[in-house]
């Protein structure tokens, strides 16, 4: 995806909801009436742990607001009306609470600015699967599937007649 000689192959599934479906039916509607694709993707090594590190942080970030709660439970359970460790069990609730709203956000905006998308488009007929177009990857990687099209398509010629 970043232009260099692939390394390994990574696996991406992709959807796309119809416009309308989100306002007519929500969330749910629009999940079922998806078009999926999923396939494999040549990546770099060091792009695939960028990838990781960005998807993984903000979950990491949930469960750390999680465990911050679960610690600001005991803590104010055995302080009784200690005024010190009540003041500690908010601190804890508070910064988990901080930390569940980053890890949130950090979701949704990784799953929307980050790494490779695509838009499923609806499958022609004539065609065996729908046509996926690829968003935000380099041009190197661009020409090197045009040219990988084009070697398939000379080995393959089509023959007089046939369509």
């Amino acid at each position: 995806m970043t232009g260099a000689p692939a390394e390994t192959w990574r696996r991406f599934k992709f959807s796309t909801a119809p416009p309308w479906a989100i306002w007519v039916g929500g969330v749910l509607v629009a999940s079922i009436l998806a078009r999926r694709a999923s396939g494999y993707l040549p990546m770099t090594r060091a792009s695939v742990q960028r990838l990781r590190l960005a998807r993984w942080s903000p979950v990491a970030l949930l469960a750390v607001a999680f465990l911050c709660w679960i610690l600001a439970v005991i803590v104010g359970a055995a302080g009784g009306n200690d005024s010190t460790t009540s003041s500690i069990a908010g601190f804890l609730f508070i910064v988990g609470s901080l930390l569940l709203l980053i890890g949130l956000i950090g979701l949704v905006v990784v799953q929307a600015a980050y790494g490779p998308t695509a838009r499923v488009m609806e499958q022609q007929p004539g065609q065996y699967e729908p046509v996926v177009e690829l968003r935000r990857v380099h041009p190197n990687f661009v020409n090197a599937v045009r040219q990988m099209q084009a070697a398939r398509a000379a080995q393959h010629p089509l023959q007089p007649g046939s369509r």
